[in-house]
């Protein structure tokens, strides 16, 4: 099963015997996700899960999200890689205070309109400008 997982989902060395501790930072978070993903979940909730990995794993671990997307698998993912987010999801909830603040969807989700809701000071959006007299 071990060689099964390491090459459905691209860890490497493809090497069963090696520990997940000598493994590099985004084929330790292969191991993660595909340990989960052998257990068929209906939900998948990550946090953070392309923190620390190079380019190449990071682009394979959306790759392994989207596939199970695809499939039919609920993916909730925390995180603060704004290029991330708007590669892969389709619902994107930005929170402030411990609420929902903003909710984009589809061609909304875009890196800059993600930036802009975080960013956002609803203090401010509920002020009205004054006019000079």
């Amino acid at each position: 099963m071990a060689l099964e997982l390491i090459e459905r989902f691209g860890v490497t060395p493809h090497d069963s015997e090696r520990t997940v501790a000598q493994l590099s930072g985004g084929n330790q978070q292969k191991v993660s996700i595909a340990k989960w993903m052998r257990t068929a979940p209906r939900l998948l909730v990550l946090d953070e899960p392309t923190q620390g990995v190079d380019v190449d794993g990071n682009a394979e671990i959306l790759n392994i999200l989207r596939e199970a997307a695809s499939s039919g698998v609920a993916i909730l993912i925390c995180s603060s890689d704004l290029e991330d987010l708007a590669q892969v999801c389709n619902r994107v909830l930005i929170v402030r205070g411990g609420r929902i603040g903003s909710e984009l969807t589809d061609s909304d989700i875009t890196e800059e309109r993600i930036a802009e809701e975080c960013y956002r000071d609803e203090r401010l959006a509920t002020v009205r400008p004054q006019t000079r007299r």
